[in-house]
């Protein structure tokens, strides 16, 4: 069972989630959630999701970049590592392994998600 966190909804009001519940969100409802919730642990959280989100959606949209995201995902977690004075980087969360697991996992996703809008038709019984 996935943990649960209470984090302010997209009508302001508190609502419980979980992990699941998270990792099934589109990018730009997390986007618009991390916008609401800015106190640094819900940050951190939320931000795995979205960049997984936003990968997923990336990718799947547009398959032939799955090989530059799948270096962009890395080094963008790796750019959040670096000082701030030496980037001048205003993330809003901190760089994880955790972003970065859930980053790689929206590539992942969306190729998974390419693949089945490609072959999926080909095995849907005949319209009759």
């Amino acid at each position: 069972m996935s943990d649960q966190y209470t984090i302010t909804g997209l009508d302001g009001k508190p609502m419980v989630v979980t992990g699941d519940m998270l990792a099934g969100m589109n990018h730009d409802t997390l986007y618009m959630l991390r916008s609401r919730n800015t106190d640094p642990q819900l940050q951190n959280l939320l931000a795995g999701y979205e960049h997984r989100a936003f990968a997923r959606q990336y990718v799947q949209e547009n398959p032939w970049m799955i090989p530059s995201m799948a270096v962009a995902v890395p080094a963008y977690s790796a750019y959040k590592a670096l000082p701030k004075d030496l980037t001048g980087g205003q993330s809003r969360s901190q760089a994880s392994l955790s972003q970065l697991g859930q980053g790689m996992m929206g590539v992942g996703e969306g190729a998974i998600g390419a693949l089945s809008d490609v072959f999926a038709p080909m095995f849907r019984p005949p319209a009759r």
